[in-house]
């Protein structure tokens, strides 16, 4: 606790002095932009020395999300770059962990898109795919798939996505615990039939080897489509009720809570359950350190 005390205190001081400095210095709007621009360039350059990598990653993603709100699209290129450097040059022992990294390489496409750099993007998610085709063993890269296949396809369009998702069959029917595998079955072969894919769909599902199971879920499909359609049309918006159709979905028994799986601490690990890739779920304002002192 007394670390974490002085920690404060250091933290407080920091920002106390900066607001000093702030008021003390004068400069114009047009001074004061590139300024702020040029000390972020400086931030970066900083954080690209940072030795513990988790942190180093944290603080250049944060970063480069700072200089993309503020228009400052060719530095935050800079930034992204810089931090996709750090996760190809990740070590095993560098603490930074398969799901942050998997985190890392699609949140630096999601920030590269938004300030227009669409190499960058695509080659964060090619260096994505490459480490998903590493982890071992194969029913251990399910969780990462429907992250990793949205954002392909708000990159490359639905068969980027499909692609991927085709690919995942193999991985989900390796998943030893059956409910958890027919989960992910389902899942996987809704997206496909989403995307018009129906050869696609009924293949994933034919994972799955009890043909009574697949008839059993496609009648239900049927008729989830049919209701769909017709809320859809009693409320002329079928974009703002697939809103809410897939947030409800994503909340259903198909796609249980992460935090309510974790608590489950006796029940083996549930591949159902997606690892959130997105950048605010992960990084977002985290550019501090992100070890907390104990709860009593």
């Amino acid at each position: 606790m007394k670390r974490w005390i002085v920690a404060g205190v250091c933290v407080g001081l920091c920002v106390a002095g900066v607001g000093l400095w702030l008021g003390l210095s004068g400069c114009g709007p047009a001074a004061g932009e590139d300024r702020s621009s040029r000390l972020l360039a400086l931030a970066a350059e900083e954080a690209g020395q940072i030795v513990d990598v988790p942190q180093r990653l944290t603080r250049q993603l944060n970063i480069a999300d700072r200089q993309s709100q503020r228009g400052q699209n060719t530095n935050a290129s800079k930034s992204l770059a810089a931090a996709r450097k750090t996760l190809s040059g990740a070590a095993p022992g560098d603490g930074l962990g398969t799901p942050i990294a998997m985190a890392g390489y699609v949140s630096i496409s999601q920030l590269a898109r938004r300030v227009g750099d669409t190499a960058l993007a695509a080659g964060a998610c090619e260096d994505a795919l490459t480490a998903l085709r590493k982890i071992e063993p194969a029913e251990h890269r399910v969780p990462y798939v429907y992250g990793l296949s949205a954002e392909l396809k708000q990159l490359h369009g639905n068969d980027a996505s499909a692609k991927l998702v085709r690919e995942a069959g193999p991985w989900a029917a390796a998943i030893d615990d059956v409910t958890d595998r027919r989960r992910v079955l389902v899942i996987f072969a809704g997206s496909l039939f989403d995307g018009e894919d129906y050869d696609g769909g009924l293949a994933m599902l034919r994972h799955e080897g009890d043909p009574a199971w697949r008839a059993d879920v496609l009648e239900d499909m049927a008729d989830a489509a049919l209701r769909r359609a017709a809320v859809a049309k009693a409320h002329q918006s079928a974009a703002a009720y697939d809103e809410v159709y897939h947030a409800s979905n994503a909340k259903s028994a198909e796609f249980p809570a992460a935090g309510e799986a974790r608590r489950e601490s006796n029940r083996p690990r549930s591949y159902a359950v997606p690892v959130n890739l997105n950048y605010k779920e992960n990084f977002e304002g985290r550019d501090k350190p992100t070890d907390q002192p104990e709860r009593e």
